[in-house]
């Protein structure tokens, strides 16, 4: 089974679009294993379970 790793970049609104693609990868059931990020983004893949 394949594994993945996400990484959610800072930059204000952007991390909004890093969200989305987190709760699509949730939904879909796609394995993520590593999650890296910087500065906002950091705001969102704290809630990600």
């Amino acid at each position: 089974m394949a594994r993945y790793g996400f990484v959610a970049s800072g930059g204000g609104y952007r991390s909004f679009y890093s969200e989305g693609v987190l709760v699509w990868l949730k939904r879909n059931e796609v394995p993520i294993v590593h999650i890296a990020s910087t500065s906002s983004g950091n705001n969102i893949v704290v809630d990600y379970p």
